[in-house]
C-alpha cells in the first residue's frame, strides 16, 4: 500500500516498493497520482492497433479465422503450431505472428519505464516516432528489424552513425528481447527500441509480414536451398561467416561415433519461430 497526499491506493502486484514514488512514471507530467496495473498505464483516448487492423468489412466483428489466430498467438508457443499436424496453412501462421505483438502503447511504455525507471526513454521514442524517424521496419515471423534515423525529418543527412539498427523479438504478446545498435549502456530499452515499437503498434497493417526463415526453407527444393546458401555466403564478410559456416559443416558431416548436436539434433534453432 503506498501514500499520497493522505490517500491510500491499494496497488495489485508485490513489488509495489519501487513504485512509492508517485512522480516515477506517471504517464502525465503532473504531480497527480496516476493508477496502473501489470497490463500498463491507460491513455486517455488511446486506440489499440485492433481497432483498425482487424476489424471486417461487416463494422467490427473478427472473422473466426483472425479470432482464432489471435487466442493461439496470446497462449500458445509457436512451437505447437509448428508441429501440429496436419500442417497450419502459411496464411494462418502470419496471422497468428502478426496478433503476438504487443496490441498497445501503453504495453510498451510500462516495459520501458520498468527497464529504465522513468519515462525519459519513451518520451523521446515517442517524439522520433512523430517525427517519422523509424525505416525499413520488416517482420519476419516473430522479429522485427528497422532503422531509426538519428536526424528525422533531414533526407540528406549524412552525419556518422546517422541510422540506428533495432532488433526486437517477441512472443505470446510480450517483448522477450530487444537490441540497439546505439550502445546505450545500462539502456536495453532505449528510445529507438521504443520508436520502433509504437511504429509496429500504430501501423501494423503498413508493416511487411513474413513467415519464419525455417517455414519458408521447408517449401525451397534442393537447388533452391544450395543457391541461397552460396548466395548469403557470398553478401557477407568472408572473415565473419566463413570460419563458423566451415565449422558447421564440419560437424554436420562428422562420422564420429560421439554425439554430436548439430549432427543429430532432430531440428535446427531458428531464431525467427518465437520462444
Amino acid at each position: 500500500m503506498a501514500s499520497n497526499n493522505s490517500r491510500d491506493v491499494d496497488l495489485d502486484f508485490e513489488d509495489s516498493d519501487r513504485f512509492d514514488d508517485d512522480s516515477v512514471c506517471s504517464y502525465n507530467s503532473e504531480s497527480s497520482f496516476v493508477a496502473f496495473n501489470w497490463r500498463g498505464w491507460k491513455k486517455i483516448n488511446s486506440k489499440s492497433q485492433w481497432d483498425s487492423v482487424t476489424k471486417s468489412e461487416d463494422r467490427g466483428l473478427l472473422k473466426l479465422t483472425n479470432l482464432c489466430a489471435k487466442v493461439i498467438a496470446q497462449k500458445l508457443p509457436f512451437e505447437l503450431v509448428e508441429t501440429h499436424h496436419p500442417p497450419v496453412p502459411e496464411e494462418l501462421q502470419l496471422k497468428i505472428s502478426f496478433y503476438s505483438f504487443p496490441d498497445s502503447e501503453d504495453d510498451i511504455r510500462l516495459y520501458c519505464c520498468l527497464a529504465t525507471g522513468s519515462n525519459e526513454e519513451f518520451t523521446q521514442g515517442e517524439e522520433l516516432y512523430r517525427q517519422g524517424a523509424v525505416s525499413d521496419c520488416i517482420q519476419i515471423g516473430f522479429q522485427i528489424l528497422a532503422k531509426v534515423s538519428k536526424c528525422p525529418g533531414v533526407s540528406n543527412c549524412t552525419a556518422p552513425g546517422s541510422q540506428y539498427k533495432v532488433a526486437l523479438s517477441f512472443d505470446r504478446c510480450r517483448i522477450v528481447k530487444c537490441s540497439c545498435s546505439c550502445g546505450s549502456a545500462n539502456r536495453v530499452w532505449c528510445q529507438h527500441v521504443v520508436a520502433v515499437c509504437l511504429h509496429r503498434v500504430k501501423n501494423a497493417n503498413s508493416v511487411p509480414m513474413n513467415a519464419p526463415i525455417s517455414e519458408t526453407l521447408n517449401t525451397l527444393q534442393p537447388v533452391q536451398l544450395r543457391k541461397f546458401a552460396q548466395f548469403l555466403l557470398s553478401s557477407l564478410n568472408p572473415t565473419d561467416i566463413l570460419p563458423p559456416a566451415q565449422q558447421l559443416l564440419d560437424n554436420l558431416l562428422s562420422k564420429s561415433a560421439a554425439f554430436n548436436e548439430i549432427r543429430d539434433s532432430p531440428g535446427a534453432p531458428d531464431p525467427t519461430a518465437g520462444a
